[in-house]
């Protein structure tokens, strides 16, 4: 391997080899994180203590006070000091001193659970890496990374341009199209936006399902908008209120009345398109639409927008 050119070099190998090594290193930093996070919990224990010191000594505690030395049950003969809030009654600095113990109590069960699934994933990688080295030792060097090592590092989401899984029917069915922009409502619902006159004809046409719905700035040119139905309202039954507004927004926004305040959007289910052979790319005709005027709100369109980048 040591008299290979860097050309003959497959050039997955590098890039599989610096991932692992990234999510190894990124593994073993979190475990040291939650390490210490264990031993931040052994003070539940303490918490635990000044509680009950404090609820056992309630009669020498005056309100206001900051700091109080008291009778230690856990070391009799001894005093300790602690600090309390002014503002509460001695009653209540004990019970705040209960409610950190108790937090900190469930952090650490949680701690540990996470610490153990992390040593876990440090030795399955670990295992890749190694296997993977000793592979690349013996193999020959034009060769890309083998599927045993890709699917295991899959399963502790390394990625790598150029070594994903072949796509299942389904998901080439669910692929969005190129042209084809993705938003979420404030209901979770998917809006799907096009980008010119063909996308808009395909989007329209072709990825709208019937009852889907449909939305276009009246009389202004613009993207063809899609708001997907689910299964919570199908048929006739209308949008969520937010989703209708959020799709009318984006009408907007991707259109001629971009910066306008106030806009009148058309909005119809995808099942009363129709567009005829001789109509020009993106226009179509639509039956049964409603009308909604719309007043922008930046805010709404700052969340919708929040992400995108704009178009290529």
């Amino acid at each position: 391997m040591d008299n290979n050119t860097e050309e003959q070099l497959n050039p997955y190998r590098a890039s599989f080899r610096k991932a692992l090594r990234t999510a190894l290193r990124r593994a073993v930093k979190k475990h040291e994180k939650l390490t210490a996070s264990i031993e931040d919990c052994a003070k539940a224990e303490f918490y635990l203590e000044c509680g009950e010191i404090i609820k056992a000594n309630l009669a020498l505690i005056k309100r206001g006070q900051k700091v109080a030395s008291l009778p230690d049950m856990y070391n009799p003969g001894c005093e300790r000091e602690i600090k309390l809030d002014e503002n509460l009654k001695p009653l209540d600095n004990a019970r705040k001193y209960f409610k950190k113990q108790r937090k900190l109590q469930k952090g650490e069960e949680t701690i540990r659970e996470q610490l153990e699934i992390c040593e876990k994933e440090i030795a399955e990688l670990e295992e890749i890496q190694n296997g993977y080295s000793a592979w690349e030792e013996e193999s020959d060097p034009s060769l890309p990374p083998p599927p045993e090592f890709v699917d295991g590092a899959r399963r502790h989401n390394i990625l790598i341009a150029g070594l994903e899984p072949p796509k299942s029917p389904q998901q080439q069915k669910n692929e969005l199209p190129r042209g084809v922009r993705e938003f979420t409502s404030h209901d979770d619902i998917k809006i799907l936006v096009g980008k010119n006159a063909r996308d808009n004809d395909y989007l329209s046409m072709r990825v709208a399902r019937g009852n889907d719905w449909w939305f276009h700035v009246a009389h202004v040119q613009g993207s063809h908008v899609v708001a997907r139905s689910t299964i919570n309202h199908k048929g006739n039954e209308p949008l969520p209120q937010e989703t209708l507004l959020d799709a009318a927004h984006l009408a907007a926004y991707f259109s001629k009345a971009r910066k306008a305040t106030r806009v009148d959007v058309h909005y119809c289910q995808a099942k009363n398109i129709r567009k005829s052979r001789k109509a020009p790319p993106g226009q179509v005709t639509i039956t049964n639409a409603g009308n909604i005027n719309v007043r922008i709100e930046e805010d709404r369109l700052k969340r919708l927008l929040k992400g995108f980048a704009g178009d290529d």
